[in-house]
This record gives structure tokens, C-alpha cells and sequence, in this order.
């Protein structure tokens, strides 16, 4: 975890006679990370100074503090242990009427460390699916269960041990919106080919609307319908927005334009002078591949005459841990692949960036995962939702972030801005998912 100037001094003590790589990295996360506070980790009981707030993190009670039993989670290594639902769902971790509190660290490191993605089943292009999970198979995905348990563990603290609002670093809730560009043009910059074999596919399926539309943005009759830049610079308003780009080879589901074409390119120099960020969208054939990734990089970083420390996978596409290993042996300090494009929730149990922990080598990273919330597609595409229905379902959502005092990190295509194809009147979902 990031070092943090405005840490307090030490208020807890963790009393554990076993020490592990998982547990400091635990430790860090909620209360560093999260709560803003020092702790230490005291292995011998008669080191302990009992004027300060002592969690005793030991099967067997000490008889003083905050009695947490570990589940063993934590001074394992390897992936290939069992973790029990009462883990995974600790829905009452600290509760007034007991003596004993089941294991909230386990719980916590459980989902941040991604546990379940390792060796699981792969969908059909060969991610780890939202079907798989345990948070949508008990009907949890829409909680962020890790942030609502250290919230419980703030409240308990100040309730029964002297804490105050003030010792504790502010969240604060915020909506943050991030667009991928993968086709920055819908018609426009194709070569002859693509165009002629464009053509020659709604002759066969006698789509003449298409046809019609096409002809007239080829002959600068109609402005290209993805190219709605002007519209979202109008609807992002005066907050930075996060953008990834996919600057890859064409391939079967990678159908940018070549990032050589000097419209593109003015495209991408105007966004960045805005001051928004610029990340990377590796293209989807290039998925764990350093060197393909690196020179997307590369160019990418030629076009905007500056460094790219940010990234999210095309179609959501990563494996653990060899994608994420392989983005920070090329530079990529933040990644934001963190959610499902079938569904809106909380893969990772929460809406909070986090350190990736990576369980092969057993060592905490400084790669940055940055989750979100929502995508245009899921709704659209998947659930098959209405603008009106997807405003109703996703508010709910909105509104666990506001209460929750997180963010509200949602993605949007600038193709779901066109007003074409289907996509037209997203533009207000756009606005109610930046609104604040």
C-alpha cells in the first residue's frame, strides 16, 4: 500500500503469533489503506501495550481485545485450499453480542486477492465468468460486501473503543466516468477492403439503411456517428474523464481503424490537451502477450508524446495471473478490468481501488485495480434493458456508492453515444451515471 502523510499514529495492535506475507497485506489494505490508521503486529503477548486497542488474531483466546479466530486463509499459500462459504460470505463479522468474531480478514483477502479466478472455468472467449462466481451464485454481486464489513469494523470501533469519526481517513462518494474507444470511427478510415466488403455484406442483407448512411458519412454528407467527442466533452463537463484506446492490429474482434490515420490521431491529441487521461485497451488477440502489448504501448505513447501507466483489457479479457504480470513487466501501474460486461456489481466485493496480490508468487504488487460499478452493454446487450429500465436498475447501484461513500465507476463506449444502431437516447444514461 501507498504510503500515506496523513496516517495517524498507532491505535491498533495485532496480536498473531503467526506471520505471513497475506496477513500484512490484509492488515495494510483495511487499515492503512482504507481506514487511514498505523497498526502493529505483535507476536509475543507480553510485548503488547494494553493502553492501546489490541485485536487478538489467534484460534485460541489470550483473554484480552477483540477476539478474531483465524480460518487459516491467510498462513496458507498456493491456490489450491478450500475456502468455506462462512469465508466468503461473512455477512455478520462483528456482531455486540459475541465474544468471538469470525475471521473478516480471510473474508477481505479472499475477494481482493481474486482466490476464486484462479484455476476456475473460462467462458467462451476464455475469461472467468460472472456465472462463476460466488458473489451472482448467492445473489451478492450487487453488495460490496468488503466495504460494508469495514464499515461495520469503523462503527464497532468507535462504539466500544474510544475511536472517533475523525481518526479515520474520509471517503468520499464520486462518479467517475471512463469511455474505451474501439472503433473510433464507424465508417470512416476503413481501407478498401474493409469497405467494399462492408458494402457488399448489407447489399446481401438488403439493409439499405446502412448502405444510405454510409455512402453519406464516406462522402462528408453526415458527420460519422462514433465520432461524438464534441458530445461527450459536453456531457463529462469539467471532470477528467478516463479513456482506453485500441490502437492493435485488425483481427477478428479488434475493428479500430489504424492508429496511423491522422483524424484518429487529432482525435486522441485533443482529448488528452483537455486533461483527461489516456490509457491503453490492448487489443483482444494480444492478451498476455508482452511484446504485442509493449508495442501497442508504444505507439500509443508516440500519438499523445507521453508515458501510458494506464490500462483495461478489450472485452474485459484477463487471466491471473500472467495478464496482470505481464501489464507491470511493461510499465502499467494501474489497470481497470475489474468488473463484467454481462452485468452491473461488484466482482471484487468492492468499488475501492486495491493492490493486486499475486497468490503464485505470494508477494503484494504495485499494480493498481481500480474497479467499476456499471457498463452500457450489460444493460443493453445482455439484460436487454430499456434507457428508462437501465436509469431504474443502475440508480440503485448509484445510490449503495452514495451511501457507501464510494465511487460510482462506470464505462461507456463512445459507439453507445452515436445514436445509431440501436443506441439512441443513451446519451441520458450517460448524464445520470455522471450526474452526481
Amino acid at each position: 500500500m501507498p504510503k500515506n502523510a496523513n496516517i495517524s499514529k498507532v491505535l491498533i495492535q495485532i496480536h498473531s503469533t503467526l506471520r505471513s506475507k497475506r496477513l500484512e497485506y490484509t492488515l495494510n489494505y483495511v487499515f492503512k489503506w482504507r481506514m487511514g490508521i498505523d497498526f502493529s503486529i505483535v507476536s509475543d503477548p507480553a510485548q503488547i501495550d494494553h493502553s492501546q486497542t489490541v485485536i487478538d488474531y489467534n484460534v485460541e483466546s489470550n483473554g484480552f481485545g477483540i477476539h478474531i479466530i483465524p480460518d487459516g486463509l491467510l498462513f496458507r499459500t498456493g491456490t489450491e485450499h478450500i475456502v468455506s462459504e462462512k469465508t466468503k460470505f461473512n455477512l455478520n463479522p462483528i456482531e455486540q453480542s459475541k465474544s468471538q468474531y469470525s475471521d473478516i480478514f480471510s473474508s477481505i483477502f479472499y475477494h481482493l486477492s481474486r482466490y476464486e479466478e484462479y484455476n476456475a472455468p473460462k467462458d467462451k472467449l476464455s475469461r472467468f465468468s460472472y456465472k462463476s462466481s460466488c458473489l451472482f451464485l448467492n445473489k451478492c454481486i450487487e453488495r460490496p460486501l468488503l466495504d460494508e464489513w469495514i464499515g461495520d469494523l469503523k462503527n464497532y470501533l468507535i462504539q466500544f473503543y474510544d475511536f472517533q469519526a475523525q481518526n479515520y481517513k474520509i471517503e468520499n462518494y464520486s462518479t467517475q466516468a471512463s469511455i474505451d474507444i474501439d472503433s473510433v470511427f464507424s465508417y470512416k478510415g476503413r481501407n478498401f477492403v474493409r469497405t467494399i466488403g462492408a458494402f457488399s455484406k448489407d447489399i446481401l442483407k438488403l439493409n439499405f439503411k446502412e448502405i444510405f448512411k454510409r455512402f453519406k458519412v464516406l462522402a462528408n454528407l453526415e458527420i460519422d456517428p462514433n465520432d461524438n467527442f464534441e458530445l461527450q466533452k459536453n456531457l463529462i463537463g469539467q471532470k477528467p474523464a478516463w479513456y482506453f484506446v485500441q490502437v492493435g492490429e485488425y483481427g477478428r474482434l479488434d475493428k479500430n481503424i489504424s492508429p496511423d490515420n491522422k483524424e484518429f490521431q487529432n482525435i486522441l491529441k485533443t482529448i488528452n490537451n483537455a486533461g483527461h487521461q489516456i490509457g491503453l485497451h490492448p487489443s483482444f488477440d494480444s492478451n498476455s502477450n508482452a511484446a504485442t502489448i509493449n508495442t501497442e504501448k508504444s505507439k500509443l505513447e508516440s500519438i499523445i508524446g507521453q508515458q501510458v501507466k494506464h490500462s483495461r483489457q478489450h472485452y474485459l479479457k484477463f487471466e491471473l495471473p500472467k495478464t496482470y504480470q505481464t501489464l507491470i513487466d511493461i510499465g502499467i501501474e494501474h489497470e481497470y478490468s475489474m468488473g463484467y460486461s454481462e452485468i452491473a456489481g461488484f466482482r471484487a466485493a468492492t468499488a475501492v481501488p486495491f493492490y493486486w496480490y499475486n497468490l503464485n508468487s505470494e508477494e503484494s504488487t504495485k499494480l493498481l485495480i481500480h474497479p467499476f460499478v456499471v457498463m452500457d452493454v450489460a444493460y443493453k446487450n445482455f439484460q436487454k434493458m430499456s434507457v428508462e429500465e437501465t436509469i431504474t436498475s443502475s440508480a440503485v447501484l448509484k445510490d449503495i456508492c452514495r451511501q457507501l461513500n464510494l465511487p460510482f465507476v462506470f464505462v461507456f463506449h463512445n459507439e453507445s453515444l452515436s445514436s445509431h444502431r440501436g443506441w439512441e437516447n443513451w446519451d441520458k444514461v450517460f448524464s445520470f451515471w455522471n450526474h452526481e
